[in-house]
């Protein structure tokens, strides 16, 4: 048997300098991932940083680069997912984003995600899908600018003028120094009630055109 007495009889398996051994790597370890840990943040900003630079460049295949090599980093798939979706849908790629949209949408009230699955139902000519993303979105969270603003989009390109400029009022509502969303509201309400002489204009010009 194992005489409890002894020191080195309670654990054969591992002699004095071997234990201190095990926990000085076991410390290291532990310390190496902490430290890794403390990297993450600053490491997702710069991920964030570049991810925003190459999407003002229309750069979708390099964001979808960067986000992968980002998470093979060790940056939370979360914190990129909007916008890796995003590029991935605008390369080509609209069902697996969709795919992957619905397997994140594990809250139906992720406003983002909703807003999101949207965006990229409109991109791919889904417009009646869009909107009711959009308008979910906009449910679960009133102040959200950019599903007002995509839902007058999405209405102006189905001819729904009347609707879109009501979305793009909302929208101004919410950011009333923004110049897009005003710009956009005239536009569309043109477009829904338009003056004389731009009936005029289009009268002459369908009977000017060929038959």
């Amino acid at each position: 048997g194992v005489d409890t007495s002894d020191p080195k009889q309670r654990c054969p398996a591992i002699q004095p300098d071997e234990g201190v051994a095990s926990w000085v790597s076991a410390f290291l370890c532990l310390r190496s991932v902490a430290v890794m840990a403390a990297r993450i943040p600053a490491m997702a900003d710069r991920s964030v940083g570049t991810i925003q630079a190459l999407l003002a460049r229309k750069d979708y295949a390099g964001v979808v680069a960067a986000c992968e090599a980002a998470v093979s980093a060790g940056v939370p798939e979360a914190r990129l997912r909007v916008n890796w979706l995003y590029a991935l849908a605008m390369t080509g790629h609209v069902e697996e984003a969709l795919r992957r949209i619905d397997a994140a949408l594990t809250q139906p009230r992720d406003y983002a995600l909703v807003n999101l699955r949207g965006v990229v139902l409109k991109h791919a000519g889904r417009f009646e899908e869009a909107i009711a993303c959009f308008e979910q979105a906009a449910r679960i969270k009133p102040s959200i600018l950019s599903a007002w603003q995509n839902l007058g989009n999405t209405y102006g390109l189905q001819g729904r003028h009347a609707q879109a400029a009501k979305a793009f009022k909302r929208a101004v509502r919410i950011a009333p120094t923004d110049p897009v969303p005003k710009r956009s509201a005239r536009y569309a309400g043109i477009a829904a009630n338009p003056p004389p002489y731009m009936l005029r204009v289009r009268q002459n010009a369908a009977q000017k055109s060929p038959t």
